[in-house]
C-alpha cells in the first residue's frame, strides 16, 4: 500500500508491533486499511507468516472481505517488489499459499477448528456438526415442554422445591408458555458468560440477609446509600447552581422560594453522608430520611414578589433546569422506599429460594437439551465458545495455541462479550493483542454486545504504569464533509459522556468550500401526541402504595403498545411525504462527491433514508417516492412473515391443511384470492348464526348461542344461503379449496406450493402490486424453502406449516431476498442497524420524533453481569407483586444501558453521510427547542435545543396538520393496490385500453397449456370434474385429534412405505398365515433409519397392513413373490394422445404379479371411508382412479406383451378391496 498516506497516529497503529494495542477508532477513520496494512508489514518484516496470526472479525463477510483485501494487498506487494526484489517477492507468494490455513474468522469458526484439533479434550464424537438456529431452537421447544411434563408429573422432581408453588408465583394463571419462552431467553443470555451456573450462583447469594442477621451490613444496602447520595448531591448542586443565577439577574424574591427544596437536600446530603461514611449516625440514618418525606419536597416555583414580569423571560430556562433536578430526585426516591427498607431487605431474602429453584428449572432444561443435542450429533453455537472455553483451561492445549499465534487482532472489539473477551485473553500474550473497534458504535446488546469491556480495555490500556500495551486513537473521519462532522461534534459533546477531544471526529478530508453542505434539521408539526412520560406533579412519598402491582395486572408504566404504534403509523405517513419531497429536490442536484474528488449530479443511489426500525413503516416511504415516480428499495433482511405476500400465502397453506382456522380462512377469503367484501363475510356468519338459533328454538330447548367456525358458516351458506349469487360464490370458493386439498396428496411439497400459488393467481398478482419484483421473490423463497425442508425431512404440508411457524414465533432470521446490487439506481430504505460500515452522498435519518422503547420492570428473572440476578417478590396471599431492590437497580441499569445505546446508534446513523445530513421527525410543538426542554422519550426530545444550533445546522419547522397522502400514479397500477377502481380510472381510455389488452385471448391458447409430459395423477385429476362441493371435511375435534399425533398424508405415505419395504416372500407363512413379527420387525427400521418420524409411527396401525397380507389377493401377491413372478414400485413412461397432440405420461405402479393366466395389478389407497356413506364413497372412488387404472393396465400391457386381467384398488383405511375390472 506504498500509494496510501497514512496519519502519524494511522502509521504508529501499523509500526508498533512489540506492545497489545487498543485502537479507538472513530467512524470513516480507515481502521481496516489500518489493519491490513499492519498485517502486510508484520509479514514483510518477517515477524511472522499468515498462519501464525489470529484474526478475529464478527461476521462471515467481514472474515472473507478481510481474507479478499489482504490477498489483493499481498498481490500487489508481489507486483511492486517482482523486479527490484526478487526474494521479497518470493516470500510474499509464499504467504499467498498458506493463505488458506490462515486463522482469518468469526470468533466460531475460531472454536469449531480449536474443537476439532482439542476434540480428544472434550467428550464430544470428532465428526460433530454444527446444528442450525432453527433445528436448535425447536430442540429448545421440546427440551422446555420436557421439563414442564416432567413439574406436572412429579411436583418434586427438583429436590428442596415445589414445581407448583413456582408456577403460583412466577407464571400466568392461564398460560405457561410466557414462563417457558422466559426460561429459554435467560439461558441464551446466561451462556455470554463463562461458568454461568457457578456465577449465578454466587450472585444469588447477594440476595440474602448476610450472616450477621442485619440487613445494613449488606454490600447492596451501601451501593443504594452511594447511589441516594450522588442523586441528592447532584439535586443540591443544581439547585444552588440556579439559585445563583436569580440572585445575579437581581430576582433576590424568586431565589429566596429555592431555600426550601435547597435545606431538604442539605439535610439528606448530611444524614446519607454518615451512612456512606459509617459514621455514628449511620443507625439512625433511614428514619431521618422517613421524617423528611412526610411533606412535600417541592412546592410550586414562580416569580417572587415584585418581580414577576421580569422572571417571565428567563422562566422556561429556569424550568427546564429545576424539572431536570427534580424529576431525577423524585424518581429515584419513589422508585427506592428508603423507609421501608429493611421490609424490602426482608422480601428480596425470601426470593432466594425460588431463584435458587429458577436456576434448577434452568440446569434441568441444559440437561434435557444436551441429551437432544448429543443424540443428533450436533451442538450448537453457545455449546462452540463454552466448550472452547473449558479445552483452553487446558495448560497444554492454551500453550500451544499461544505459541501459534504470534499476533492477535481483534475487529469490531466494542461489540465483544465476557465469554469471547475470555476466549481471546486464553491464547493472547500481554504484547500481542491488537483490538480495534469504536465504542460509539456498539449497537448489539441485544447479541449481548457488552462495551463496557472496551471501556475497561481502554483504561488498563492508557495507565503509564502498563508497559505492555498502548491506546492509539485515530479521530481523523475520511468519510464526511467539514460541516456535517461539525454538527456531529456539536450535538454529542453535549449528549456523550466522555466525548472530548479525543473522541470527537476530526476533517480528514479536503472539501470544496462551495458545496460544504450543512446538515438540516426537519421539524414536522402534527397533531400526535404521544402517551405520559410519567408524573410531573409534586407527591407526597409514599413507602408502599405505589410499589404494588397486582398479580394478574399489567406492570405499571407500561405504554399501550397498540396505541403507540398508530400513532407511529400516522407519523410516518406525514414523515414519508415529506421525505419524499426532499428526494425530489435532491435529485439532478450538484454536490462535491469528496470520495471522487469532482462536482457531478446527485443520482438515486447517491440517497438513503434510514429508520430505526422498517417494520410497518418502510412500504409507506416507498408509495410516496413511487407517487414521485422515484424508485427505491427496501433493504430489509428481517420482516419476511411481516410481508402481506407471505402472510396470506401461508393463510392459503393452512387453509388446505385444516378450513377450520378462523383467521387463515377468512385472510383467504377477504384478500385478492376469492375477493369477498367484508359485508360479504358478515352476511355468512350473520346466517349462519340466526340458522343455529332457529334450530334450537325449533328443538324447544334453552336457547344457547354454541361457537361455530368460520367453516361451519361456509358450509352452512353453501347448501342453504339466502343470496343466489353469494351462493354461488362460496360454492366456487369451496370447490376451489377442495381441489386444492386434493392436489395436496399426489404432489411434492414444494411443487405443490408453487402449484397453489399459480392456480389462485396470487403470484401473478403480487407481482403486479408495487414492489412486485421483491414480493415475487419473497413467494419463491417460500417454495425453496419447501423444497429443502422436504429433503430433510418427510414433509408433509402440515409439518412444514409447523417449521414456518417456529421460524415466525422465534424470529430465526429469514431475511427478504435481495432484488438489487450495489450499482442499481435506487434509492435504500434501510434501518440504522443495516447501515454501519456503509455511507452515502446524501443521508435522511427519519424516525426521529417516534418513542423510543425501554425496559420496564418485570415479574420474571433479570440479570446483569456486573450486578446480578433476581426474581419478584410474590405475595399469593395478599395477591401482590413488587420488584425487589436488586430488581430494581438492575432494571435501572438496564435502562441506562439502553439510553446510551439509543445515543449509538443515532451516532452511526449521522456518520453515514458523506456531503448532506437530514433528520425528519414529528412532534406537536417546538417546544422543546425553543425552550430546551429534554427528555429521553425520542431523538429529537434527547436533542432539545440542538436541533437548532444557530450556527452549525439548518433547522426548519414545518405545519404538517392539513397533508394527505398522495395518490400512485396510474402507470404505477394504484387500481391493484384497492379493492375497488376509482371511478375516474374506470371511465379514463387508459383503463378501456389495459382492460382490452388484459381480456385478450390467443387464439391457440389450448395448445399453449398442453405440456409435453404429465404425471398419470395429473391425468387422473383432470378426468374429474365436479360442479359442486362435494368433499367432507372433518369437524374440529377429529382434526385436533388426528393432528395431535400426525398428518393424514404423511400416515399414508407411511403405510405405502412399509408394504414397499417388506419382503412379500416372507410376509406370509407357508400355512398362509402373516408373519405380523416380521412386518412390525420391518416397520421398526424404518422408523429407526428416520424413513418413518417417530409421530407418525405412533400413529400407526399396523394391523392395517397385517389385513391386506389376509386378504385374498395379499396372499396371492405373496405366493407370486415366493415364484419370482411378482413386481413392486414399478416405474413406467407411457406416449398417449391428449386434445390432439401427443404427450408423455410418467407414473409408479404399485404391484403387479402374473398368475398364469395374466397380470393382476394392485393399488393401494389411504383414502378413507365414512359409514354413513360407505357404498357412495366406494363408487366415488372408483370413478375417481378410474383412468388412472386404465392408464396403469395400458402401460403394462405395452411394456409386458400381457392382458391385465384383473386391476384392484386397496383400501388401507378399512381394508377393502375393491375390483376396477
Amino acid at each position: 500500500m506504498a500509494d496510501v498516506r497514512f496519519t502519524p497516529d494511522q502509521q504508529r497503529a501499523i509500526d508498533t508491533i512489540d506492545k497489545s494495542i487498543l485502537v479507538s477508532a472513530a467512524a470513516g477513520s480507515g481502521k481496516t486499511a489500518v489493519l491490513v496494512e499492519r498485517i502486510i508489514n508484520i509479514i514483510v518484516q518477517g515477524k511472522a507468516d499468515v498462519d501464525r496470526m489470529l484474526v478475529v472479525t464478527f461476521t462471515n463477510a467481514a472474515a472473507s472481505e478481510m481474507r479478499l483485501k489482504l490477498t489483493k494487498a499481498i498481490n500487489k506487494e508481489i507486483k511492486a517488489a517482482q523486479a527490484s526484489e526478487p526474494e521479497r517477492a518470493e516470500k510474499l507468494r509464499q504467504q499467498l499459499g498458506k493463505m488458506y490455513r490462515s486463522y482469518i474468522s468469526t470468533v466460531h469458526s475460531f472454536c469449531n477448528r480449536v474443537i476439532k484439533e482439542f476434540f480428544y479434550l472434550t467428550d464430544l464424537e470428532p465428526n460433530f456438526k454444527i446444528c442450525d438456529s432453527l433445528k436448535a431452537e425447536i430442540m429448545k421447544m421440546e427440551a422446555i415442554e420436557e421439563v414442564f411434563e416432567q413439574g406436572f408429573e412429579e411436583d418434586d422432581f427438583i429436590e428442596g422445591g415445589s414445581f407448583r408453588e413456582f408456577l403460583d408465583r412466577y407464571s400466568k394463571e392461564r398460560d405457561d408458555k410466557g414462563l417457558m419462552q422466559e426460561l429459554v431467553k435467560a439461558y441464551a443470555d446466561l451462556r455470554s458468560m463463562p461458568d454461568y451456573f457457578e456465577w449465578s450462583e454466587r450472585m444469588a447469594e447477594k440476595l440474602r440477609i448476610p450472616e450477621s442477621g442485619d440487613y445494613r451490613d449488606s454490600d447492596l444496602y451501601r451501593e443504594l446509600w452511594a447511589d441516594a447520595r450522588k442523586v441528592v448531591d447532584d439535586a443540591l448542586h443544581e439547585a444552588l447552581g440556579l439559585q445563583e443565577y436569580l440572585t445575579g439577574l437581581n430576582l433576590p424574591n424568586t431565589a429566596a422560594k429555592l431555600d426550601s427544596e435547597i435545606g431538604v437536600f442539605q439535610t439528606l446530603a448530611d444524614a446519607i453522608k454518615s451512612i456512606c461514611d459509617r459514621g455514628e449516625l449511620a443507625r439512625g440514618t433511614e428514619e431521618v430520611v422517613s421524617k423528611v418525606f412526610q411533606n412535600p419536597v417541592f412546592g410550586t416555583f414562580s416569580g417572587g414578589k415584585g418581580e414577576r414580569e421580569a422572571y417571565k423571560v428567563v422562566s422556561a430556562d429556569c424550568k427546564a433546569r429545576r424539572d431536570t433536578y427534580k424529576n431525577n430526585f423524585q424518581n429515584f426516591f419513589k422508585e427506592y422506599n428508603f423507609a421501608e427498607l429493611k421490609t424490602l431487605f426482608e422480601e428480596q431474602a425470601e426470593t432466594y429460594k425460588y431463584t435458587m429453584y429458577y436456576l434448577a428449572l434452568l440446569k434441568e432444561f441444559e440437561r434435557i437439551y444436551s441429551v437432544k443435542k448429543r443424540d443428533q450429533g450436533v451442538i450448537d453455537y453457545g455449546d462452540m465458545e463454552h466448550i472452547t472455553a473449558d479445552i483452553l483451561k487446558n495448560e497444554e492445549a492454551r500453550k500451544v495455541l499461544r505459541e501459534r499465534f504470534e499476533f492477535i487482532f481483534v475487529d469490531e472489539y466494542q461489540d465483544v462479550n465476557t465469554l469471547q473477551e475470555f476466549l481471546i485473553g486464553s491464547v493472547a500474550r500481554e504484547d500481542n493483542v491488537f483490538k480495534v473497534g469504536d465504542i460509539k458504535q456498539s449497537i448489539y446488546k441485544f447479541r449481548q454486545a457488552e462495551p463496557h469491556i472496551f471501556e475497561e480495555t481502554s483504561r488498563a490500556y492508557k495507565d503509564e504504569h502498563n508497559e505492555h500495551a498502548i491506546q492509539i486513537n485515530l479521530n481523523k473521519n475520511f468519510r464526511s464533509n467539514g460541516a456535517t462532522i461539525d454538527y456531529i461534534n456539536y450535538v454529542f459533546q453535549d449528549l456523550m459522556d466522555g466525548y472530548d477531544d479525543d473522541e470527537k471526529l476530526y476533517q480528514g478530508l479536503t472539501g470544496h468550500p462551495e458545496y460544504n453542505l450543512k446538515p438540516e434539521v426537519h421539524l414536522l408539526l402534527t397533531e400526535m401526541d404521544d402517551s405520559g412520560e410519567g408524573e410531573s406533579s409534586d407527591t407526597i412519598y409514599t413507602p408502599r402504595g405505589s410499589q404494588l402491582v397486582d398479580i394478574e395486572g399489567p406492570v405499571a408504566g407500561t405504554l399501550d403498545e397498540s396505541a403507540e404504534e398508530i400513532k407511529a403509523l400516522s407519523k410516518a405517513e406525514i414523515e414519508a411525504i415529506h421525505v419524499a419531497d426532499i428526494v425530489s429536490s435532491i435529485i439532478g442536484t450538484e454536490f462535491y462527491d469528496g470520495k471522487s474528488g469532482k462536482v457531478r449530479k446527485a443520482t438515486l443511489r447517491d440517497i438513503a433514508i434510514l429508520l430505526r426500525s422498517t417494520k410497518n413503516k418502510s412500504d409507506m416511504y416507498y408509495k410516496s417516492l413511487m407517487s414521485k415516480s422515484i424508485s427505491s428499495h427496501i433493504s430489509d433482511d428481517g420482516g419476511y412473515f411481516d410481508t402481506v405476500e407471505v402472510a396470506v400465502a401461508m393463510a392459503v397453506l393452512k387453509i388446505v391443511d385444516n378450513m377450520h382456522q378462523d383467521i387463515p380462512l377468512i385472510s383467504v377469503l377477504r384478500s385478492e384470492v376469492f375477493g369477498f367484501t367484508p359485508e360479504q363475510l358478515a352476511e355468512i356468519r350473520a346466517f349462519a348464526r340466526e340458522k343455529q338459533l332457529a334450530e334450537a328454538k325449533e328443538r324447544e330447548g334453552d336457547v344457547q348461542y354454541q361457537r361455530q367456525s368460520y367453516c361451519d358458516a361456509l358450509l352452512l351458506y353453501s347448501a342453504n344461503g339466502s343470496d343466489d349469487s353469494l351462493k354461488s360464490r362460496v360454492n366456487e370458493a369451496l370447490a376451489t379449496i377442495e381441489n386444492w386439498r386434493a392436489h395436496s396428496k399426489m404432489m411434492q411439497l414444494d411443487d405443490y406450493i408453487w402449484y397453489l400459488l399459480e392456480d389462485s393467481n396470487y403470484y401473478m398478482y403480487a407481482g403486479a402490486m408495487y414492489g412486485g419484483r421483491q414480493r415475487q421473490a419473497n413467494l419463491r423463497v417460500l417454495v425453496e424453502r419447501a423444497g429443502a425442508f422436504r429433503m430433510s425431512s418427510i414433509a408433509s404440508l402440515s409439518s412444514y406449516i409447523s417449521y414456518l411457524e417456529v421460524l415466525r414465533t422465534k424470529n430465526v432470521e429469514m431475511g427478504q431476498p435481495s432484488m438489487v446490487s450495489e450499482e442499481d439506481d435506487v434509492i435504500r430504505i434501510m434501518t440504522i442497524h443495516k447501515s454501519k460500515g456503509l455511507e452515502f452522498p446524501f443521508v435522511i435519518v427519519a424516525g426521529m420524533g417516534n418513542q423510543l422503547n425501554y425496559s420496564s420492570g418485570i415479574k420474571g428473572f433479570q440479570f446483569d453481569n456486573e450486578l446480578g440476578i433476581a426474581l419478584a417478590y410474590v405475595n399469593l396471599d395478599e395477591h401482590y407483586w413488587r420488584r425487589t431492590l436488586m430488581q430494581k437497580k438492575i432494571t435501572a441499569k438496564i435502562r441506562e444501558d439502553e439510553y446510551q445505546e439509543q445515543l449509538r446508534v443515532l451516532y452511526v446513523a449521522m456518520t453515514r453521510a458523506r456531503e448532506k445530513l437530514y433528520l425528519i421527525g414529528c412532534e406537536k410543538t417546538e417546544d422543546f427547542v425553543l425552550d430546551d426542554i429534554r427528555s429521553r422519550t425520542s431523538y429529537f426530545k434527547i436533542m432539545g435545543k440542538l436541533c437548532d444550533s444557530g450556527h452549525y445546522n439548518e433547522y426548519t419547522s414545518t405545519d404538517m396538520h392539513e397533508v394527505k397522502m398522495p395518490r400512485l400514479p396510474r402507470e404505477a397500477n394504484n387500481f391493484l393496490t384497492t379493492d375497488k377502481l376509482p371511478m375516474d380510472i374506470e371511465l379514463s381510455e387508459e383503463y378501456e385500453e389495459v382492460k382490452r389488452r388484459l381480456d385478450y385471448e390467443y387464439a391457440y391458447k389450448d395448445d399453449l397449456s398442453t405440456k409435453a409430459k404429465y404425471s398419470v395423477s395429473e391425468l387422473n385429476k383432470e378426468a374429474i370434474e365436479e360442479s359442486i362441493y362435494r368433499g367432507k371435511i372433518e369437524d374440529r375435534n377429529t382434526r385436533i385429534e388426528r393432528l395431535a399425533s400426525a398428518d393424514a398424508a404423511s400416515i399414508g405415505t407411511a403405510y405405502h412405505r412399509i408394504i414397499e419395504f417388506v419382503d412379500f416372500k416372507k410376509a406370509v407363512n407357508e400355512a398362509g398365515e402373516c408373519d405380523k413379527s416380521y412386518i412390525e420387525e420391518r416397520a421398526e427400521t424404518l422408523k429407526k433409519n428416520s424413513a418413518i418420524s417417530e409421530p407418525v409411527f405412533k400413529a400407526l396401525d399396523l394391523g392395517k397392513v397385517y389385513a391386506f397380507f389376509e386378504t385374498e389377493i395379499g396372499v396371492r401377491a405373496c405366493v407370486a413373490a415366493r415364484e419370482g413372478l411378482l413386481s413392486k414400485e414399478k416405474p413406467f413412461t407411457l406416449r398417449v394422445e391428449r386434445s390432439g397432440k401427443s404427450v408423455l405420461v410418467q407414473g409408479i405402479i404399485d404391484c403387479y404379479f402374473n398368475d398364469g393366466d395374466g397380470l393382476v395389478l394392485v393399488d393401494y389407497k389411504s383414502n378413507r371411508l365414512s359409514y354413513k356413506h360407505r357404498e357412495a364413497d366406494i363408487e366415488r372412488i372408483k370413478e375417481e382412479y378410474r383412468e388412472q387404472i386404465g392408464l396403469y393396465r395400458r402401460a403394462l400391457e405395452e411394456g409386458t406383451g400381457l392382458s391385465v386381467n384383473e386391476a384392484y384398488l386397496y383400501l388401507l383405511d378399512k381394508s377393502i378391496t375393491i375390483s376396477m375390472l
